[in-house]
């Protein structure tokens, strides 16, 4: 039950959000309206939707998505999509007033994709639909070999230059968390925070007397920038002859481009670390796994994939 209608059955004295404080906490509320729901609409419905999407009344807006009479039905099975959203959406409102605990509403956006992903797996697998022009693969993250460890790193960027995060992690053979880590940036472009994301990452592989190593970023461009062995000319400069430095040390690495559903975990710390204080820019480690990333090192263990037309 929502505040609201805790509060009609006398069976609270506070009618409000726990989150927003002053706003009644109406279903319309917990689910769409609150801060926190509404991180995690905006990262699923497109920009020119959205006005739409927000305007409805309570029983116009569940009726039309669930039946994907909206704008958003353009994508396929969108009705779906959105009952799945609703779903983690209120589980995470219970567990974060329940358990006292709190995480960014991006780790609710990539328990979503997962299970999108496994729903259109199934459902194109049944249905035999193919595509002509891209081939569907199964994207995923893969362990690295016996000996190895694997480093996840991604950074992001809200304005492109905008407040910008980078964050890691280290895993084993066996998936085990070693260690991870987040920070904020400050004010930079994607492809620097990406690069802060890999230094960083380096430079912590290195300090823990790690030599065998596989590092990952779904970010190209950084990859080919500081692999590729040429002179560049570049407001990255420092960055990238930085982290040329720590790959010409003496350890074996492989330095891999993969997309995004294979480094889902980096992509949360990333977003952690922009969400920290702006004046608190330290990079922050963790010995182990916050609680908001538990479900989606569940699915990197079990192998999991999404897919994706390539």
């Amino acid at each position: 039950m929502t505040n609201e209608v805790r509060w009609r059955r006398k069976i609270t004295s506070n009618p409000c959000c726990s989150h927003c404080l002053t706003e009644l906490e109406t279903i319309i509320h917990a689910l769409r309206d609150c801060p926190n729901a509404r991180g995690v609409w905006d990262r699923i419905i497109e920009v020119a939707d959205r006005e739409a999407f927000y305007s409805l009344n309570w029983y116009t807006w569940l009726l039309n998505n669930l039946r994907g009479n909206h704008p958003s039905s353009k994508r396929k099975f969108w009705g779906i999509e959105f009952g799945i959203a609703l779903w983690q959406i209120w589980k995470e409102r219970n567990h974060r007033i329940f358990s006292s605990s709190t995480s960014p509403y991006t780790s609710t956006v990539q328990v979503i994709r997962r299970l999108m992903g496994d729903v259109i797996h199934s459902m194109v697998g049944e249905s035999g639909f193919k595509d002509n022009t891209k081939k569907r693969v199964c994207i995923g993250w893969r362990y690295p070999p016996i000996d190895w460890v694997k480093i996840n790193v991604d950074g992001c960027s809200k304005g492109n230059p905008g407040v910008a995060g980078a964050g890691g992690v280290i895993r084993d053979a066996m998936g085990r968390w070693i260690v991870g880590f987040a920070l904020n940036i400050g004010i930079c472009t994607s492809v620097s925070a990406e690069l802060w994301a890999i230094t960083n990452g380096l430079k912590l592989a290195w300090s823990k007397g790690f030599r065998k190593i596989i590092l990952e970023s779904d970010s190209s461009l950084a990859v080919d920038l500081i692999t590729k062995n040429k002179i560049i000319i570049d407001k990255n400069y420092n960055l990238i002859m930085q982290a040329r430095e720590l790959l010409a040390k003496e350890w074996d690495i492989q330095v891999l481009h993969v997309y995004r559903e294979a480094n889902s975990v980096a992509d949360w710390l990333a977003n952690y670390g922009l969400a920290r204080s702006f004046l608190d820019r330290f990079s922050i480690y963790f010995n182990d796994p916050p609680a908001g990333l538990y479900c989606i090192l569940y699915y990197d263990l079990i192998g999991s994939t999404l897919p994706r037309l390539i």
